[in-house]
C-alpha cells in the first residue's frame, strides 16, 4: 500500500536554536528516529518534516568599507517532524515515505547552497538589511515553489516513476555541486 501523503515544512526562518532543534552542519539520510514528535490528524497526511535554511549575518566595518560574512545552515526540528508508523503496512512503504521525506530535506540543502552563494556574490551599500531581505525573500520563493511542484510532480510520492526522477534530480545536483567544490 502506497503512502496517502507525505508532507513538509521547508519554512525559512531567522531564528535562534532552542530544544528539539538540530543543526544540521553536514548533510545526512533522514531516518525514523528524526522523526521525533507524535503523528497529527491531519487527515491524509502520514507524516511531516519541520527543516528550514537559517541565516546568521555578521557585519563588520572597516573606514568606509562594511565587511559581511554570511553563514546558511539547514536546520531539522525533531521534534516537530513525525511520521504514523500505525499507518505503515510495510517496511517498503516506510521507505518509500523516507524517499519522498529526504527529497524536501534535500530541496531545503539546495536552497541553502544558492542562498550562500548569491550572498557571498553580492555587492551591498548602506542599505544592506533590506538589500540581504530581498535576497533571501528571492531564493526562498524560488524554492518554496520547487516544494510545490516536488509534490505535485510526485504526487506526495504515490507517482513513483516521478518520484525516481526527482531523485535523479538531487544526485545530479549534489554531485555538481560537489565536484565544483573540490576544484
Amino acid at each position: 500500500m502506497k503512502p496517502a501523503i507525505v508532507k513538509t515544512l521547508s519554512a525559512v526562518l531567522f531564528v535562534a536554536f532552542g530544544p528539539g532543534m538540530v543543526k544540521a552542519q553536514s548533510y545526512h539520510h533522514l531516518i525514523v528516529s528524526d522523526y521525533l514528535d507524535k503523528p497529527q490528524s491531519t487527515g491524509n497526511m502520514i507524516a511531516y518534516t519541520s527543516c528550514f535554511v537559517d541565516l546568521h549575518t555578521a557585519v563588520s566595518r572597516v573606514g568606509e568599507q562594511y565587511r559581511f560574512t554570511f553563514v546558511t545552515e539547514v536546520t531539522l526540528n525533531k521534534e516537530r517532524s513525525w511520521i504514523d508508523l500505525s499507518r505503515m503496512t510495510s517496511s517498503k512503504m516506510l521507505a518509500e515515505v523516507l524517499d519522498h521525506e529526504q527529497g524536501h530535506y534535500n530541496i531545503a540543502w539546495l536552497e541553502r547552497r544558492e542562498l550562500q552563494a548569491v550572498l557571498d556574490r553580492a555587492h551591498f551599500d548602506g542599505n544592506y538589511k533590506a538589500e540581504v531581505s530581498a535576497i533571501f525573500d528571492h531564493v526562498h520563493a524560488k524554492y518554496a515553489q520547487l516544494t510545490l511542484d516536488y509534490d505535485d510532480d510526485t504526487h506526495f510520492s504515490l507517482n513513483e516513476a516521478q518520484q525516481r526522477s526527482w531523485d535523479k534530480y538531487f544526485q545530479r545536483e549534489f554531485t555538481r555541486y560537489y565536484a565544483s567544490v573540490k576544484r
